[in-house]
């Protein structure tokens, strides 16, 4: 216990001197141990912090580079567990941790745990971090730079009892024993807990594919909040694994505490309580939650199951009594809208369906049957049309939705501005999708109120992606683009144009020359006319002068300064 107290403490001190450094502070508070909090004003889009993982892992089956984590399509592959590296160098990197691990996962399948349960991932990684150098190992780690965790950080991370003590835990520990991991049992199931309770779901820069999973043990230090002021995104194709990127989504004035959603933000409460208590044994108390049922965000925007909701345990001895008080207060609102409990079954039906095929009709005909009829968009048609927007293409969101496009997107939208933070990267890029559908329409009413959306999507993803100029930013400034341009003759020499703020990018194919171009600049407009072909390009934005147009060759394309 004397052991455990000092090392707390180093680590208490090491974290309080580093969080200080970088504009934050770590403190502790009875109810929920650890916490961040600014020390300094933060704005929305500041970082906050940048950790590369201190190990990371993907599943069985990934086409990604083991060790930089970009995409491997030509890629050498082990034979034994299939992990590809995208070229030589890569493997050499690795190679010292794939040889340790590689038959660690031989072993774990001849035991009977699946490698395509995300048990197996669980148990590779506890095995990664107690048998493996971090992927950080360098004299960097030594000398604690920021944004590196070492070992103690690990041994620090905080874990429930109940989780080391569980049946799966438990089974999980002795299989990695019995495939060659030479560890004491409780040591595996300590490391087992502290990886349940801390690791991160590495997602792709849309937040719809789940990469893999990592540790970050400086980021596993920020509470929780379903009603966060921060959160984490990922940068890929790096030396060692990813890199979090942790950015604030709200003005944050000092001694406010940094916060991340550890669930999903469109889940109803007495689900998000349930993943809360099985995955991380505690009750959420956020200001979302603690509102509940009467005045807060979400008594508009309760879940159609607790209309059928039967007395029993939910979570524990309070909760139904909260879930209980939701339902009448949900019966009382709308006993007009949903006449018998037939119509909630056939919402309910709907939905398992659109759950069950993952295709984009059967997300539309479960979110107009439920907004037909109920008077508000609830958390359930929510979540609906954000995999609608975000998860499909343009083409198959505007042939699933006919006429019900823009009725849709407006529901969402609006659901969207009552749950979730106003820079939240799911609802710039749900926007988004809304917008790139309503392009795809010829001219009408309906792609004309694409502007206002369009604004809003690119508003919020120039806080969440723009400083990490992810594809999904370029999308965005490209959507932009198009969207304030004409294009006037046949324009084989345009690739794309991307507007985001102040900048105009107007890209063109290889081989074209500045000298081929005449640039005419007015008070609302650009035009580039090629000169060879007579065509034009006329992007309107306002005071662009032609002495800040500059062409530049090695990535061919044009660059111009406007106001707006």
């Amino acid at each position: 216990d004397f052991e455990l107290r000092c090392l707390w403490e180093a680590f208490f001190h090491f974290m309080a001197n580093f969080w200080t450094s970088s504009g934050l502070t770590v403190t502790r508070c009875p109810t929920k141990g650890r916490c961040v909090v600014a020390s300094r004003h933060f704005h929305s889009g500041d970082i906050l912090l940048v950790e590369k993982a201190y190990q990371a892992l993907q599943p069985r089956g990934s086409r990604l580079c083991g060790w930089c984590w970009s995409g491997a399509s030509e890629a050498i592959m082990c034979g034994t567990c299939e992990a590809r590296y995208c070229c030589r160098p890569c493997q050499d990197a690795a190679s010292a941790r794939h040889g340790t691990l590689c038959p660690l996962m031989k072993g774990l399948a001849r035991k009977g745990v699946s490698p395509l349960d995300t048990e197996f991932l669980d148990a590779v990684l506890c095995a990664a971090v107690m048998e493996c150098e971090p992927a950080t190992a360098s004299a960097a780690v030594a000398a604690r730079q920021p944004g590196i965790g070492a070992q103690e950080d690990i041994d620090a991370l905080s874990f429930s009892e109940n989780s080391a003590s569980s049946a799966l835990q438990g089974r999980l520990a002795r299989s990695l024993r019995a495939a060659g991991l030479t560890r004491s049992e409780d040591s595996i199931l300590r490391v087992l807990a502290q990886l349940r309770q801390n690791s991160f779901d590495v997602v792709d820069d849309r937040q719809t594919a789940v990469l893999g999973a990592a540790i970050f043990p400086l980021a596993a230090a920020v509470n929780h909040s379903c009603a966060p002021t921060a959160v984490p995104l990922f940068r890929l194709g790096e030396s060692g694994g990813p890199v979090l990127v942790l950015l604030a989504i709200e003005e944050m004035l000092p001694a406010t505490e940094v916060t991340i959603a550890y669930t999903n933000m469109d889940r109803p409460w007495w689900v998000r309580q349930m993943h809360f208590k099985e995955t991380y044994d505690f009750r959420c108390e956020c200001e979302r939650c603690y509102c509940l049922p009467a005045c807060g965000p979400e008594h508009h925007l309760v879940d159609l199951s607790l209309v059928g909701i039967r007395d029993g345990g939910v979570v524990d001895d309070d909760v139904p009594r909260g879930a209980e008080q939701l339902r009448s207060h949900f019966l009382q609102r709308h006993s007009v809208s949903l006449r018998d409990r037939s119509e909630v079954d056939g919402l309910v039906r709907l939905r398992s369906a659109a759950l069950e095929q993952r295709r984009a009709g059967a997300w539309v005909r479960f979110a107009v049957m439920a907004l037909d009829h109920l008077s508000f968009c609830h958390l359930w048609v929510m979540h609906a049309l954000q995999t609608l927007f975000v998860e499909f293409s343009a083409a198959e969101v505007v042939e699933a939705c006919g006429a019900h496009l823009l009725q849709l997107g407006n529901a969402m939208v609006k659901a969207q501005a009552r749950v979730l933070p106003r820079f939240f990267p799911l609802r710039g890029l749900a926007i988004l999708g809304v917008v790139a559908a309503l392009q795809l329409l010829p001219e009408s009413d309906e792609r004309l109120a694409a502007s206002s959306l369009l604004e809003e999507a690119v508003s919020i993803l120039a806080v969440t992606h723009g400083q990490l100029d992810t594809p999904v930013w370029t999308e965005a400034t490209s959507i932009l683009g198009k969207h304030h341009s004409e294009v006037e003759g046949k324009c084989d020499w345009l690739r794309s144009v991307h507007l985001g703020g102040s900048l105009l990018r107007v890209s063109v194919t290889p081989g074209v020359a500045a000298a081929d171009f005449a640039v005419q600049c007015s008070e609302t407009s650009v035009v580039l006319l090629h000169r060879d072909t007579a065509s034009s390009l006329r992007v309107k934005c306002k005071a662009v002068l032609e002495d800040s147009v500059r062409f530049r060759k090695r990535r061919g394309e044009f660059e111009l300064r406007c106001s707006s």
